[in-house]
């Protein structure tokens, strides 16, 4: 039995179907059948009902996947047995909204090295709704995502940096404030989906600041090239000056008086990896200890 095989298990239960499980699992759907497979063969017994479509659990597979669930807790406690706080060890799989990626992660990730060179990070990018669900289900040990509006069954955060949510548009625009640019170009939506794009919608709705989109794009770096070149104006979260000087554009704040987000790092209640997620922590506060200003 591996525990890989459990995981796959684990994740048919999560996320309801053969297929669904092996995209988070990272398989191919031939592969993680045959994890199944091999379970169902070490424990003589059906796990999945494949008479129905989706494939779906017996009572034997929810039973084994009750008790995989516990077995994974107590695993991913291994490296915390073994760990002083002064000398950490193990593996912290964290998932990242894109604009932190490009804000305090990187001088964290170096802070952390630097403290804790046995512990190594594993980080992937993903929006913060799919975070938290990736959470929830225990696919990541912690996640870097925009702070919830209301409370998340199970999760628990910390708020260690604010970003500044502003209108980017061409540099050579002579237009000074939001109203102005909103007023003056074509507008380019952040997807409507993030977490942000809330405080976003409310706040052009208080202001009666009607917009008609002309595209909708979830990617910061699309938004920027298609500002550049003078094809609307947009309103993201920013979280470096650096990305503004790459596409060359301008930025004033958003809002009367100018909006900002918080950005948390996200941990399920009870997770295994209490000190290596408290140390990443640390290292997250002091590197988003600077309020990016405009």
């Amino acid at each position: 039995m591996s525990l890989r095989a459990l995981k796959t298990l684990i994740a048919v239960a999560d996320h309801g179907s053969i297929s669904a499980a092996a995209e988070r699992v990272f398989l191919s759907v031939p592969a993680a059948a045959a994890q199944i497979a091999k379970l169902e063969n070490e424990f003589k017994t059906t796990l999945l009902n494949r008479a129905r479509k989706p494939a779906q659990l017996t009572p034997q597979g929810h039973a084994l996947v009750l008790r995989a669930r516990g077995l994974m807790t107590h695993y991913s406690q291994l490296y915390e047995a073994v760990s002083s706080s002064e000398d950490l060890t193990g593996v912290l799989n964290i998932g990242a909204i894109p604009t932190a990626l490009t804000g305090v992660i990187p001088k964290a990730l170096i802070a952390f090295r630097k403290a804790h060179p046995r512990a190594h990070i594993h980080l992937e990018h993903g929006l913060s709704p799919s975070l938290a669900e990736r959470l929830r289900h225990l696919e990541l040990d912690a996640a870097i995502i925009s702070e919830p509006r209301g409370p998340l069954p199970g999760l628990q955060w910390t708020a260690f940096t604010e970003e500044p949510i502003v209108v980017i548009a061409p540099a050579a625009a002579a237009e000074r404030g939001d109203r102005a640019l909103l007023r003056a170009f074509p507008y380019i939506r952040f997807n409507r989906h993030f977490w942000v794009n809330r405080i976003i919608e409310e706040d052009l709705q208080r202001r009666k600041l009607l917009t008609n989109p002309i595209m909708e794009l979830d990617s910061l770096e699309a938004i920027g090239q298609m500002v550049r070149y003078g094809l609307g104006v947009s309103i993201i979260p920013l979280s470096s000056r650096s990305f503004l000087r790459l596409h060359r554009l301008k930025a004033v704040p958003f809002g009367e008086p100018g909006l900002t987000r918080s950005v948390v790092l996200a941990v399920p209640k009870d997770s295994g990896k209490l000190r290596l997620t408290s140390a990443f922590t640390e290292c997250l506060m002091r590197a988003g200890r600077r309020r990016l200003t405009l």
